[in-house]
């Protein structure tokens, strides 16, 4: 495991001088810094191209989305990362990203998932 995040700017590594994170898929209406969280559960997408460890396409985002199908009142959310869209980088990987990103909101929508912003989500 590659850490990717530190605890401190000079991060001892042998003593396992990392953080992790978990994904919930539902709302954590109170953090630790007092902050309302919205899940991203469903992952993004990531390529070889762009230095990820593994490659996670919209097949990958879609089989997520089929398992959060199962939580009651859950939420399913992913992140894009809007550089994968540009033309001028899209060259670099054939554009994969336009048309994996129309697929995956083609396959929440064949899943019945209802697109909404996070700004109308209900606060306590």
């Amino acid at each position: 495991m590659k850490p990717w995040y530190y605890t401190s700017d000079q991060p001892d590594l042998q003593a396992g001088d990392y953080m992790v994170d978990q994904f919930f898929p539902f709302v954590i209406e109170r953090d630790r810094y007092g902050l309302r969280v919205l899940p991203e559960n469903l992952g993004n997408l990531q390529y070889f191209e762009f230095g990820a460890d593994e490659e996670l396409t919209s097949k990958e985002v879609l089989e997520n989305a089929r398992y959060q199908k199962v939580v009651r009142d859950g939420f399913a959310s992913f992140f894009f990362h809007p550089f994968l869209a540009v033309e001028s980088q899209a060259q670099k990987y054939d554009g994969r990203g336009y048309t994996h990103l129309k697929e995956i909101v083609d396959g929440l929508t064949a899943m019945g998932y209802t697109w909404t912003s996070p700004s109308r989500q209900r606060k306590p």
